[in-house]
């Protein structure tokens, strides 16, 4: 399909049955990932738009995906329970981490890439030793599937986000959740951190018709209250939904 603008080009990726509906870019945008209904993770050269590497292991469908920064390394989550790492330039699965009893929905690396983030159907959020695949801390508090999570770069903290619409600050060695943010009516689709790590960014879905919003809360992180009332939302955007041909 060419592009209507001569700047943008357009990949198509080769896939023999439109069966991968979610996608990671690598950092330096040149490659991605891709999984969802098939029971692999596949790696895509987006100059070409070919597959260079299929990844097995997963027992059911794989739900989220993850690129570390040195893009050398990769997350994936499925149905099956379970996240795993792998190794992008073998496509060697390094680690299987288990524990959650539900889907693992989203998966997000730390600064340093010796730790995990994962948010799970089970409602809970959990911290991993990519060392050793250890877990090393479960958060418990979300009322629902728990659909996205963040490590923090500055500070020991991580940031989730729920079906139940709120979002929680958690202190990572003392396992408390810091902050209770009743950020939206329904589940929190997705998070992104501000660069000095004070501000969120978050989407929620909402019906078909409605489309996606996305909200920009400034409260201050590093305050330490549990709840914050106050927390104030800035100019609100919808986004509407992408009709493919």
């Amino acid at each position: 399909m060419p592009s209507a603008d001569p700047a943008v080009k357009i990949v198509q990726l080769e896939m023999k049955t439109p069966r991968d509906l979610t996608c990671a870019f690598s950092p330096d945008r040149t490659r991605a990932i891709t999984g969802l209904v098939g029971k692999s993770v596949r790696l895509w050269d987006l100059q070409t738009g070919h597959c260079l590497r299929q990844m097995e292991g997963h027992k059911q469908r794989v739900w989220g995906l993850a690129w570390s920064a040195d893009q050398a390394y990769a997350l994936s989550g499925g149905w099956d329970n379970t996240a795993r790492l792998w190794d992008v330039a073998t496509g060697k699965c390094l680690l299987v981490l288990e524990g959650h009893t539900g889907f693992v929905r989203a998966l997000a690396f730390s600064a340093d890439q010796r730790r995990a983030i994962t948010a799970s159907g089970d409602n809970t959020v959990r911290v991993w030793d990519l060392e050793t695949g250890r877990c090393l801390r479960v958060f418990e508090g979300h009322t629902d599937d728990a659909y996205c999570a963040l490590l923090t770069s500055d500070r020991p903290q991580a940031l989730s986000g729920s079906r139940d619409g709120t979002l929680r600050v958690w202190d990572i060695p003392g396992g408390q959740c810091l902050r209770v943010i009743p950020a939206h009516r329904t589940h929190v689709q997705c998070l992104a951190l501000s660069s000095d790590q004070r501000r969120v960014l978050s989407c929620f879905s909402a019906h078909p018709a409605v489309g996606r919003r996305v909200r920009t809360l400034s409260a201050d992180l590093r305050e330490p209250h549990r709840h914050h009332p106050k927390c104030r939302v800035e100019p609100r955007w919808t986004l509407h939904p992408l009709r493919l041909a």
